[in-house]
């Protein structure tokens, strides 16, 4: 596994005391819809935010300068006098591609998600402890995202490989759904952390996650060695994930995440494919995306 032989060789040449952290997020805020108070009181989030995410250890391994690439957006839509926001966040994460053991040059999306139901608290000059047994409404969404981003460039190196952390991610959600209602429902048709790790974490979309797994590095990593068996691979775990979707939950979030994560880079890498017919195949597939798909097929 590529991403753990780059482990095995960081903790073979470091002290235990060295080991780096994990994330390297990039994170931007936007607050030109507030006053000009909440504006002022705002100016070091983005900084204290970054600090938090890229300077805690998650898991305790050291991934040296593989970090995961990753970003948050968040746009501040309201505020109140007690220094309570209400944002709508963009999350994204990536990986490299790789061509035999090596970087290809070229990255991947593994992640991407808009949450528009988030509210918290702020006090500038606050000091950010992370606390995995408390819940916050601005620390405990940023540890769920955190593990979410860990599980899945962990599962998409190894088979369920991001076991551990989605079960992280699990237990700030049960946690915070207890206590905060906004963005942690267990239930409904809109988008909720809890629905979506709830659905990681099921046994009925281990599936999914073996097809996740096959779609990058059986798939995607085999392209400049193997390219008409590499998108063969990805075919069927297109599949693979459009079955699930009709036999266990047509309304899957965490199917819909997947295509639309993905979508642009599924329309794109089939242009090699030797028949444009495959995008019939990939519209039934993913019929949200069925535009994009015709138009490649006219390529």
């Amino acid at each position: 596994m590529k991403r753990l032989r780059v482990l095995l060789l960081c903790m073979a040449l470091l002290p235990l005391t060295a080991f780096a952290q994990e994330l390297d997020c990039d994170v931007s805020v936007d607050f030109e819809q507030l006053p000009s108070f909440n504006k002022e009181q705002l100016t070091d989030f983005a900084r204290d935010v970054k600090t938090y995410v890229n300077q805690f250890s998650w898991t305790g391994k050291n991934y040296g300068s593989d970090k995961i690439k990753c970003s948050v957006s968040i746009f501040f839509q309201s505020a109140t006098g007690d220094n309570k926001y209400t944002v709508q966040a963009f999350v994204g994460s990536q990986r490299p591609i790789y061509s035999g053991e090596r970087k290809s040059g070229k990255d991947t999306p593994i992640l991407r998600l808009k949450d528009d139901k988030w509210t918290f608290t702020y006090i500038k000059n606050q000091s950010l402890y992370h606390n995995e047994f408390r819940a916050d409404a601005l620390l405990s969404v940023l540890d769920f995202y955190a593990y979410l981003i860990i599980g899945f460039d962990n599962d998409s190196f190894d088979p369920l490989g991001g076991a551990k952390e989605f079960q992280k991610a699990a237990d700030i959600a049960n946690l915070a759904s207890s206590s905060i209602s906004i963005g942690w429902e267990a239930t409904g048709a809109s988008y909720s952390r809890t629905r979506l790790i709830n659905e990681v974490i099921d046994a009925k979309y281990e599936p999914l996650r073996q097809s996740f797994y096959n779609y990058h590095y059986n798939g995607l990593d085999m392209m400049s060695e193997e390219a008409r068996s590499a998108l063969d691979t990805m075919l069927v775990s297109l599949k693979t994930m459009s079955d699930l979707r009709t036999s266990i939950n047509t309304q899957s979030l965490l199917i819909k995440t997947f295509f639309e994560t993905k979508y642009m880079e599924i329309a794109d890498i089939f242009l090699q494919y030797p028949n444009r017919s495959v995008y019939s195949t990939l519209a039934t597939y993913d019929p949200s995306h069925q535009q994009t798909y015709d138009q490649y097929r006219m390529k």
